[in-house]
């Protein structure tokens, strides 16, 4: 299993409902989070791979693996920024898995993937990954409201290339500005291949990040959590 962080250290401002575009402070934000997966027990492997190819220095952060015993791998690219200008953030969240899953050494000799948008800091990874059954798929709802038509992309696994197969074109129908999301996509293409998935059990916990669309703080509220985790819960067990 490798986890996969997608980032995007240097965006371009012009994209839709961006508002942190500081790319020292979304450095700092990507790299704090590195360092909390890297000391996750669980966890062996990490593909940390930026679209805006910022070109920062890794390097304490590839010697503190190394120390804990285990393999960083950092991709740098340049993505379609002008799509994503005109199609939004999920155009190039896309991208980056497309890219990671083709030029990844170390997605590329293992099967099954985790992925994780890069300055979110999930506080229960570990929970979350000893219930994961490594033939499955996960998400989790966006909303669990009657009628919803999301899932939430910040954390979603599958096999490698299962995604190569059926969705590595759903960022390419993203439309942020007309209110379709890369959450809308994904959760369409499910529904288009007739997908069982599973929920993420426990739910996500996310603290310590902020969002790009707002650049506030992201926490998940503990009633919140509570009621996704009988939800999920029922979900997954009937």
């Amino acid at each position: 299993m490798v986890l996969l962080l997608t980032a995007c250290v240097c965006p371009d401002p012009g994209v839709y409902s961006l508002q942190l575009t500081n790319p020292s402070l979304r450095l700092d934000q990507y790299k704090r989070a590195v360092r909390f997966y890297l000391d996750i027990d669980c966890i062996a492997k990490i593909v940390f791979c930026d679209n805006s190819n910022y070109g920062g220095n890794y390097d304490d952060l590839i010697a503190y693996a190394n120390q804990k015993g285990k393999t960083l791998e950092v991709l740098c690219f340049s993505g379609d920024f002008e799509t994503a200008v005109r199609k939004g953030k999920g155009f190039g969240e896309g991208e980056i898995i497309n890219y990671a899953l083709h030029n990844s050494k170390l997605m590329q000799n293992d099967d099954y993937f985790i992925k994780v948008t890069g300055r979110h800091i999930i506080d229960n990874i570990s929970q979350i990954i000893r219930n994961i059954n490594m033939k499955d798929v996960y998400f989790s709802p966006a909303s669990y409201k009657p009628g919803n038509s999301m899932v939430s992309t910040v954390l979603f696994s599958m096999k490698r290339d299962y995604y190569l197969e059926y969705f590595r074109s759903v960022h390419e129908n993203v439309d942020d500005p007309h209110g379709f999301y890369y959450e809308h996509a994904m959760f369409r293409q499910l529904k288009t291949i007739h997908q069982k998935i599973r929920f993420l059990f426990p739910p996500v916990r996310i603290t310590l990040t902020s969002s790009g669309s707002t650049g506030q703080k992201v926490k998940t509220r503990k009633v919140s959590w509570f009621l996704r985790y009988i939800v999920s819960y029922w979900k997954n067990k009937y």
